[in-house]
């Protein structure tokens, strides 16, 4: 009998089913953990920053950690403005949208959750695929999306000398918790049940390749920043002149880095990225800003730093890195497995720049509205390539390290 293929025997089918119910319970309990330790870690920082900030009590700070926890899901923030004084009419109330990602948080998450998945798929191994795969998901779903909505609950947070009023959405809260928690547990029971095989290998390759390129991007914006001083010292006091405020932004910019990263992997990798206005458009090309429209904030095109080139080699090193890995999983069909986690690459780049991208409601005062918006077609196609050529070139240079296996003996004639 194929592993795919549905048992006939009664004794069988109750066997799977109960492999399929442990694979469900396991996941939910282990998608449990993974919003457990979310919401620990956001309530620690924020209990810390409580003592070292202040500004705020600590109920406040947990508000705001919880708040920051839910944003890490791709939870949309609603702001509420009354009374402000920079409103065009000080008695009117303005609320808005906005999206902001500290993806850093994400990737934890999803790390739990895919190691809930491969916990889960403990119970499914030998039993047909995709059942347990699409059980581990829908048993890490649900109770992620139904504590991502609890959690909504007590995040409003005030600024009563602003004016301003910040909480998350609970619909939008329960619906991309339980998305990405499917995600990470089917990852998870997918390479553990397919553990050697192809398809897995692929997957994992491309995981790796875009991990490291999310990784290297980041350290490129640092090296950068050492080249250019001047640029370096203006965000520095830029943050200094703000201060607590300055000190709260930094942290929200750490938490972001793989959020940046994947922006710039659109740039890094050809094509331009489009940050949208009210009446303009400025891309970020490699590596250039091109203005347009009658409100942009520049004139003409405005060259980047030459140093920024450095980062247009991440994709394909970061792409080799990943079919090397992809190579290691497999005995054979080397070079098929790293071309394979370049498609998978290039579909995590398209995923994760969308994810990434920030925007903010048309009302919001004293904003343009802007919206990040990469060129999702361009962006899958130069990754597609890039990732196919990496990763074909790294499983080329593991396979190389394999001894060649001998030709058995040929019988001959005596």
């Amino acid at each position: 009998m194929s592993r795919t293929a549905p048992p006939d025997e009664p004794a069988a089918r109750a066997r799977v089913s109960g492999d399929l119910g442990r694979v469900l319970l396991k996941a939910a309990a282990g998608s449990a953990e993974a919003v457990g330790w979310l919401v620990a870690f956001c309530l620690l920082g924020a209990a810390v920053l409580s003592q070292v900030v202040g500004v705020v009590g600590l109920t406040s700070w947990a508000r705001g950690g919880l708040l920051t926890a839910l944003l890490s899901l791709r939870a949309d923030a609603v702001a509420t403005v009354r009374g402000a004084p920079f409103l065009q009419r000080p008695d009117a109330t303005v609320t808005f949208g906005w999206l902001f990602v500290p993806m850093l948080l994400t990737i934890g998450f999803l790390w739990f959750q895919g190691r809930a998945g491969r916990r889960a798929g403990e119970e499914g191994v030998g039993g047909p695929l995709w059942p347990t795969v699409i059980a581990a998901a829908a048993g890490a779903a649900v109770p992620a999306g139904i504590l991502a909505a609890l959690i909504a609950i007590p995040t409003s947070l005030g600024f009563p000398s602003l004016g301003l009023r910040i909480h998350a959405d609970v619909g939008s809260a329960a619906a991309p918790a339980a998305a990405l928690a499917a995600a990470g547990a089917a990852v998870g029971t997918f390479l553990r049940v397919e553990r050697g095989r192809l398809a897995a290998a692929a997957l994992r390759g491309g995981l790796v390749a875009y991990g490291w390129t999310l990784f290297l991007l980041a350290l490129g914006v640092l090296l950068v920043s050492a080249f250019e001083p001047g640029a370096t010292g203006a965000y520095v006091r830029s943050l200094q002149d703000l201060g607590t405020g300055g000190a709260i932004l930094f942290g929200a910019h750490v938490l972001a880095l793989p959020a940046q990263s994947a922006l710039l992997l659109v740039p890094a990798s050809g094509p331009c990225l489009h940050v949208l206005g009210e009446a303009s458009r400025l891309d970020l090309c490699p590596w250039a800003i091109s203005p347009e429209g009658p409100s942009a904030f520049l004139t003409r095109p405005l060259t980047l730093s030459p140093w920024l080139w450095i980062l247009s080699t991440v994709p394909p090193v970061a792409a080799a890195i990943g079919g090397r890995w992809a190579a290691i999983g497999v005995r054979r069909g080397w070079i098929l497995a790293g071309a394979s986690s370049g498609v998978v690459f290039a579909a995590l780049a398209v995923a994760g720049a969308w994810f990434a991208s920030p925007w903010v409601g048309e009302a919001a005062p004293l904003l343009p509205a802007p919206i990040v918006r990469p060129d999702a077609a361009t962006l899958a196609l130069a990754t597609l390539a890039w990732g196919i050529l990496g990763g074909s070139v790294g499983a080329w240079l593991e396979a190389r390290r394999y001894p060649e296996e001998p030709e058995p003996p040929r019988r001959t004639s005596v």
